[in-house]
């Protein structure tokens, strides 16, 4: 089993502690002693660690004695209430598994491998194309009769973008069965400018022969149910294109923000009818056509690119918004350890936080397997340089220094 099942049984503690009534650290200790025999502050130690791998920093949420007092009492009591079972045992401090104690401890970790291979076929290009295939047919299928219905010309361009979606869909699914994604690659750019030219072609014709659409309770719900099902959908394939490294999903979960942006749009033309205000309609259809296209122009430029240099660069495409949020974290807990004088130099400080956030551990890759974003050298440098540059940290007499500007930043994200 080697490093695996600790992080594996934290991943999957809560679902057996509403079954089985455990409350608490009760499944998170198991994990934590499941190689070796920890002390309760080893324990709290082991915890932190794999926190701070996933980007949270347990030291800067344990500032305040009341919030300190309440995990120590829970884990306390979690530790009472397994050694009353007679799943942990105690000797000179040290905590360690009896043997039904490991038993009863292998079980979610078989449950959380069937869990990963679940996770690992779901996100599969084939499941994902199969997926995008099959909501692109159903989303045309509610839009394209609220379209008519209606007259709306931004909702009919989007059904009509959302059906040749399906076909082109299909052809991704074949382009993975047969090793043909470049061609897919290709046909779905062509498809997406096609569409774009569709849609101005479309808009540009309400100019000369106005329309007002009519928009009842039937055609808002589809524009809405239409934005949140392509904003899940969004994510499911710009998830599954960066893990599997696949321009094609990339591509296509372009195309499903393409379209919750356009449902927005089109529910705002949908207002503006009700209010009178049929050209908002037209111009909404105008937007639409140019985001298509320029979208299509940009995944083109990707796609000469990649010719040239033989693969895709799909770093811009990252989920940044995470990034950000964990750097932020990284950050303060930087500052945390200069303010209190763990580290003298940047030196010690860079060395303590690779120290802390373990690359080497077996868990770390446990959690890319399961899609977790894990930190690497790289990204605790970035945050080192961002603190200097932002005047947060300096460097005086050799040693590292917290400046006004970080105090104050860090007693914020405190608060």
């Amino acid at each position: 089993m080697g490093g695996d099942p600790p992080l594996l049984l934290i991943m999957s503690r809560h679902g057996h502690r509403q079954r089985d009534g455990e409350s608490g650290f009760y499944w998170a200790i198991l994990s934590a002693l499941f190689e070796e025999g920890r002390t309760e502050e080893g324990i709290r130690g082991y915890f932190a660690s794999l926190g701070r791998r996933l980007g949270y920093f347990m030291e800067l949420h344990m500032t305040r004695e009341e919030k300190a007092e309440v995990f120590h009492r829970a884990l306390h009591e979690s530790l009472e209430k397994l050694l009353t079972d007679g799943l942990v045992l105690e000797s000179d401090g040290v905590y360690s598994l009896t043997e039904e104690g490991r038993i009863k401890a292998e079980i979610p970790y078989r449950e959380i491998l069937r869990g990963q291979r679940v996770f690992q076929k779901g996100i599969a290009p084939a499941t994902v194309s199969t997926v995008t295939l099959m909501v692109h047919f159903i989303l045309a299928a509610v839009k394209l009769p609220a379209a008519i219905l209606s007259g709306s010309v931004g909702l009919l361009n989007d059904a009509v973008d959302t059906l040749l979606d399906g076909f082109s869909s299909l052809l991704v699914f074949f382009g993975f069965k047969f090793r043909r994604e470049g061609l897919a690659n290709i046909l779905l750019v062509v498809f997406m400018l096609g569409t774009g030219g569709y849609t101005l072609f479309k808009a540009v014709e309400r100019f000369f022969v106005p329309y007002t659409p009519e928009a009842d309770v039937f055609t808002f719900a589809a524009a809405i149910i239409s934005a949140v099902v392509c904003l899940l959908l969004w994510g499911y394939q710009r998830f599954a294109g960066l893990r599997n490294n696949s321009f094609t999903l990339v591509t296509q979960s372009v195309d499903s923000r393409n379209h919750v942006i356009v449902a927005v749009s089109v529910t705002a033309g949908l207002v503006a009818s009700r209010l009178r205000w049929p050209l908002l309609d037209t111009l909404v259809g105008l937007a639409v056509a140019s985001l298509i296209l320029k979208s299509a122009l940009e995944l083109l430029v990707e796609l000469v690119k990649a010719g040239k240099d033989g693969e895709v660069d799909l770093s811009r495409y990252k989920f940044t918004f995470f990034e950000r949020l964990r750097k932020g974290h990284l950050c303060s807990w930087l500052l945390y350890l200069v303010e209190r004088g763990e580290v003298a130099t940047k030196d010690q400080l860079s060395a303590k936080a690779e120290e802390a956030l373990g690359f080497d551990s077996p868990e770390i890759h446990v959690m890319a397997d399961f899609g977790f974003p894990t930190p690497d050298k790289a990204f605790v440098l970035d945050c080192l340089e961002s603190l200097f540059h932002d005047g947060r940290l300096e460097e005086a007499g050799g040693g590292i220094l917290l400046t006004p500007a970080g105090k104050k930043y860090l007693h914020h994200r405190l608060r």
